[in-house]
């Protein structure tokens, strides 16, 4: 990289940071001789001076060189992909609002733009959430469906983290359809991988999945077991809600052995937690568990 091009590359990277909001690619537009992995290669290398500094718009700067990069240096591409990567956080916004119609058009709509440009990463993201509206509606073969497409194009990328969250949401759909031997296959096949990977979180929803499905099998030993597994770990994490969710379990496990004292004491220990918590469903579900206690 000569001199006069590494200076050119670091004017055009400084009118990227200093531009308003969505006028990157008219800015590139008018430095068409410098979209080449020149540009990204020093991208990265200021985005990574900018981190070590403590600049907010270094993780920007990282992943706009991304998108340059996916969209393979093209202009209109790279228009198209960051019109498919707004629709894509709209629709994940509607959906955590549960807007569930608009949230599917949204994703729809990216979706097409993605398969469009051919970028695996947007439409095995597109495809996964999809597969979360489909589920929450009850329609578990369309949602299968779609998240084993995800799964397919994750396994492709070599997107570990994601290969094992789709094990997992597989697994949740074979558990409802009461499949428990393919369920534990997928789960402890997530497992496994998050295991791997570190991701403690996950181990722990893992376990606990694991331990309902020994539950249900009458494997109240094995249940237990699994269930303390994942307690131990969520409150080494200080995860509440599923600290709660754990003692709950717990409690069944006791009150289905007839260890009304136990149980209760663990009952009630997971509604104070609920209660700090405001959780107004589980506090419900807790009292209930007392009553019949």
């Amino acid at each position: 990289m000569n001199e006069l091009r590494k200076i050119a590359y670091l004017k055009l990277i400084q009118s990227l940071l200093s531009c308003p909001s969505g006028k990157q690619v008219k800015i590139l537009s008018a430095h068409p001789e410098l979209i080449d992995e020149g540009l990204v290669e020093m991208m990265r290398v200021v985005a990574e001076m900018m981190a070590e500094q403590g600049h907010r718009n270094a993780g920007w700067l990282e992943d706009f060189a991304g998108k340059i990069e996916t969209a393979n240096y093209s202009l209109p591409r790279l228009q198209t992909k960051l019109e498919a990567d707004t629709l894509l956080q709209q629709g994940l916004q509607q959906y955590q609002q549960s807007q569930y119609p608009l949230a599917f058009q949204s994703l729809q709509q990216c979706l097409a733009l993605y398969q469009k440009i051919g970028d695996k990463a947007g439409m095995a993201s597109s495809w996964g959430v999809l597969g979360n509206i489909e589920q929450l509606r009850g329609n578990w073969d369309e949602a299968e469906r779609l998240y084993r497409q995800s799964l397919e194009l994750r396994i492709e990328l070599g997107d570990r983290s994601g290969m094992a969250t789709f094990w997992g949401v597989l697994g949740d759909i074979q558990r409802k359809r009461g499949n428990w031997d393919e369920a534990e296959r997928l789960y402890r096949q997530s497992l496994e991988l998050k295991t791997e990977l570190g991701e403690r979180s996950g181990m722990a929803t893992a376990w606990g999945v694991l331990g309902n499905i020994e539950q249900l099998r009458g494997n109240w030993d094995e249940a237990e077991r699994l269930y303390r597994q994942s307690l131990e770990l969520r409150i080494e994490l200080d995860e509440r809600s599923s600290m709660a969710s754990s003692w709950a379990s717990l409690g069944d496990i006791q009150r289905n052995r007839g260890n009304w004292d136990e149980a209760e004491r663990l009952y009630r220990q997971s509604l104070e937690l609920r209660i700090e918590l405001d959780e107004r469903s589980s506090m419900a579900s807790s009292w209930a568990s007392l009553g019949d206690i």
